[in-house]
């Protein structure tokens, strides 16, 4: 059933808005526009749909011959919100391409995290990206920042797609059986001396026996503290506020154009999640996957890009630091670039961050225009160097020239001013 069917059901079964349908039938009311047109509904969903139009009363008999007495009214009623419905809903559809991650990260294409890698280690690219023999290591941080992008962009899969087991930091050997249970794997357990039933296992072999049945778990298996981490994240992401403003140069005054929830952002007709947009840059081919496009415009082409980062803490000092150390402008300049190449009209590209400290909220910030015009010239370079390690099949992790554009042969390097205080010390210098 596509979602124009669901709409069609919802209407029959005597629901002015199809979203009442949903929440009926216990889903949030956003359920549904996580769903493209062309998609199939999830198994349980039409399985609650099904079983509601079986159980659903009838209208009575009586009742029918007025309903065919205004049918054409309600036909034309219907063509009439049918064609607005489509056109606020074109957006969406018209607007990138829906891949699966799966799908995203096997591409060949380049990528904002692979333009990084080849800047920082073309070797490990070469392993990672090309021959594909590099594992990626879950790290803590990896793995909230994945959760906490579902839960804001699509909470609705969050139950088929995750299961949370209660693992503290330093788990014991009941929290591995409890795990191991919950994973419907066996234990060996048998009496002891004393006629109890225990656990006959060691620590370590169920710890090995949990990381085997994480791996073939249907569902991705974490933690409930990265859980609640994460949801916190969500949290604070959720109710922050999206503000834009003008401030007049002569009476200094303020104001307000633009003030919206990221929340209610989420559920605007005018906003996409998780689309994914191809182009070159170079002439090499390039592909961003953009957390949320909202266009604020309502007849024209003017797009508000916001990514979502999680972070110590959301104040600008914290964020200052990670822009310098994962390369955010880079972000910034492609997205940008590749959606003008798309004939998306980019307003702004914002960084919503959230904070894992207690006392901490999310903040968006922006890079100013003139530093990621640099970046331009930055990325062009980088992608260079891409070339010259395709032709020579060289990839190294070895320091490489810009200007003459290979590997340097030799680095000529400067002693640190600490250790030079020796020879200070000692009258040399």
């Amino acid at each position: 059933m596509t979602k124009k069917q669901f709409i069609t059901l919802a209407k029959k079964q005597g629901f002015k808005n199809y979203k009442e349908f949903v929440e009926i039938l216990g889903y949030n009311k956003r359920t549904l526009d996580r769903y493209k047109m062309e998609d199939v509904l999830t198994s349980k969903f039409m399985a609650k749909v099904e079983e509601y139009v079986k159980t659903a009363i009838k209208p009575p008999k009586e009742v029918k011959p007025k309903k065919k007495a205004i049918k054409k009214n309600v036909q034309v009623v219907n063509k009439k919100s049918a064609k607005k419905e489509t056109k606020k809903e074109e957006p969406k559809d018209s607007i990138g391409i829906d891949i699966s991650n799966e799908e995203y990260h096997k591409s060949d294409k380049l990528s904002v995290s692979k333009i990084k890698l080849i800047f920082d280690n073309a070797k490990e690219f070469y392993h990672r990206y090309v021959l594909r023999d590099a594992e990626q290591k879950e790290t803590d941080a990896l793995i909230i920042g994945t959760v906490f992008h579902s839960l804001v962009l699509e909470p609705e899969k969050f139950d088929t797609e995750y299961l949370v087991i209660d693992m503290p930091n330093r788990p014991i050997k009941n929290n591995y059986v409890e795990a191991i249970e919950k994973l419907g794997g066996e234990i060996y357990k048998a009496q002891n001396n004393s006629g109890k039933i225990v656990v006959k296992n060691t620590v370590e072999e169920l710890k090995a026996q949990y990381e085997e049945l994480k791996k073939d778990c249907e569902r991705k298996v974490i933690t409930s503290s990265q859980y609640e981490i994460a949801q916190k994240l969500a949290t604070q992401a959720l109710n922050s506020h999206i503000v834009m403003e003008t401030v007049n140069s002569i009476t200094g005054e303020v104001k307000t154009h633009f003030d919206f929830k990221l929340e209610d952002i989420l559920k605007h007709e005018n906003c996409v999640t998780e689309k994914t947009f191809y182009g070159k840059i170079n002439d090499e081919d390039v592909q961003i996957r953009t957390d949320i496009l909202f266009n604020m415009s309502a007849k024209g082409n003017f797009w508000l890009a916001i990514d979502l980062k999680s972070a110590i803490d959301g104040t600008e000092r914290t964020f200052i630091n990670q822009i310098a150390t994962h390369k955010y402008d880079i972000q910034d300049y492609v997205y940008t670039e590749i959606l003008k190449q798309n004939g998306i009209n980019l307003h702004e590209f914002r960084f919503c961050v959230a904070g894992k400290d207690e006392f901490s909220d999310a903040s968006f910030y922006t890079i100013r225009k003139d530093e990621t015009n640099d970046t331009a010239k930055v990325v062009s370079k980088i992608i260079d160097k891409y070339k010259y390690c395709k032709e020579s099949n060289l990839w190294k992790s070895t320091p490489f020239d810009y200007k003459l554009m290979r590997y340097e042969t030799t680095k000529t390097l400067e002693m640190p001013m600490w250790a030079k205080y020796k020879y200070i010390e000692m009258g040399v210098l």
